[in-house]
């Protein structure tokens, strides 16, 4: 398995209950994490993980492997298909690509854009994604984007009497490469 983005902005991550790269690490057989930050990278693989400095945009592996997860990265990117691209050539057949990402129709968005007020986001985020535009997007890079979750982390938003659509402050799906 690769984590893609497994930093996640600060060295220090690793202290959050939501750290994702620490649950992928304790539940896989396997996992190596691959991130752009060379302090970051330093810092987890001297806690023991096994991680490689390398770009998201741009990765390629020695032995393919089953999944990739993109864990709140795309959204990053100034080029969204070089992650699917070096995704699609590193997994073996009958492996999937798991992607999650910030829900750009989340009710407090929605409520402040019909406002007329920009919606405020990381500064680092380039852009949003919604299900179909994956869809769309991964579809030119041979994916398949199968069943959608969305998910909140606020206990507030899981709930509200909203469209789970709406109600989530992000979404993930599972790809698989088309034949």
């Amino acid at each position: 398995m690769i984590d893609l983005g497994c930093v996640m902005h600060d060295p220090r991550a690793y202290t959050s209950r939501y750290w994702l790269h620490r649950a992928l690490a304790e539940s896989a057989a396997e996992v190596t994490g691959i991130d752009l930050d060379s302090e970051g990278v330093a810092a987890l693989a001297a806690r023991g993980y096994r991680v490689l400095q390398g770009d998201a945009e741009d990765f390629s592996v020695t032995e393919r492997v089953d999944v990739v997860v993109a864990g709140d990265i795309i959204e990053h990117l100034g080029n969204p298909g070089g992650l699917l691209r070096s995704a699609r050539e590193a997994l073996v057949p009958g492996g999937c690509l798991i992607i999650q990402t910030p829900n750009p129709w989340y009710w407090r968005n929605s409520v402040k854009a019909m406002w007329g007020r920009e919606v405020a986001n990381n500064p680092e985020h380039t852009c949003w994604f919604d299900p179909r535009t994956m869809r769309q997007l991964t579809a030119r890079f041979g994916f398949e984007l199968g069943e959608v979750a969305f998910h909140s982390r606020y206990r507030r938003d899981r709930w509200l009497p909203l469209p789970r659509g709406w109600k989530h402050t992000s979404w993930s799906g599972v790809l698989t490469p088309r034949a």
